[in-house]
């Protein structure tokens, strides 16, 4: 098809490509499974993953790219939410980048725990070794 195609004309033949392949039961599924995605014990490299995976199964709520980032973050965990909201307020940020700022915020804190341990076990083996 070329590009004067009309954008009906593409829609169709995608629904007709779908319903031979994949039914609408499971591609229904695959919507209910993203619209309840949400990150819970994943990491944010995996939610994105899953979040990347599903969405396509749902192009009609995600059809733009805020909608898309909105849908995400509604999708982390509370510790992420505020700092991943007020990052989309960027014009620049698209998926891949909010994304990308999820993981290294969880990176960084996922490092300040191990450091916040570590301090604390060499306080334990600091304080018994007096005994």
């Amino acid at each position: 098809m070329g590009r004067d195609t009309p954008p009906t004309i593409l829609e169709n033949l995608l629904d007709a490509f779908l319903d031979q392949y994949l039914s609408r039961e499971i591609r229904q599924a695959r919507v209910d499974q993203f619209l309840a995605l949400k990150q819970g014990n994943m990491s944010v490299r995996e939610y994105s993953l899953h979040f990347d995976s599903l969405a396509r199964y749902a192009p009609s709520i995600v059809d733009t790219i805020r909608d898309k980032i909105h849908r995400f973050i509604v999708g982390l965990t509370a510790e992420l939410i505020e700092a991943c909201a007020t990052a989309a307020l960027q014009d620049s940020m698209d998926i891949s980048r909010i994304q990308a700022f999820a993981q290294n915020i969880e990176k960084g804190r996922r490092r300040q725990q191990g450091t916040t341990r570590s301090e604390q076990g060499q306080h334990k083996r600091m304080r018994f070794s007096r005994y």
